[in-house]
Parts: structure tokens; sequence; C-alpha cells
């Protein structure tokens, strides 16, 4: 714990192996953070995409299906 003149200021804690700056920031900023509890109140527990749905509808559509090497 970081203080200034007694008070708490910040914690430092580790930043983990599998942690990027990016993610870091982005998840202690409040308007992202705002947007999560947003979400979090119009979609209800089990009424969302899994990650294995988000795979098939949009990775998916996207790449096409992949077509056979040639062979030269």
């Amino acid at each position: 714990m970081v203080t200034l003149r007694g008070k708490s200021l910040a914690a430092l804690t580790p930043i983990g192996e599998h942690t990027d700056m990016e993610n870091l920031i982005v998840s202690n900023d409040p308007e992202f953070r705002a947007l999560i509890e947003r979400s979090r109140s119009l979609y209800k527990p089990g009424t969302g995409l899994t990650t294995e749905d988000v795979r098939r509808r949009f990775i998916a559509k996207r790449s096409g299906t992949p077509k056979a090497r040639r062979r030269g």
C-alpha cells in the first residue's frame, strides 16, 4: 500500500504472466467499467453468448470456409 500523509493513495499488485498493459489500463478505465455495468444490467446471466458461440457466429463467417491447399 502506498500512502500519502497517512491516507491510502495506491495499492501495488504484481502484474501476472498473462496480463498485458492494455488489459490493465482498459479494465481500470471508468468509462469502460460503466459500459460493462450497463451491459450487465441489460443482459441477465445465462442470456449471452458463450465464447464458442461467438467463434461460430462471427469468426467463421469472417474467415469463410477453409480452402484446400494446392500442391505444386
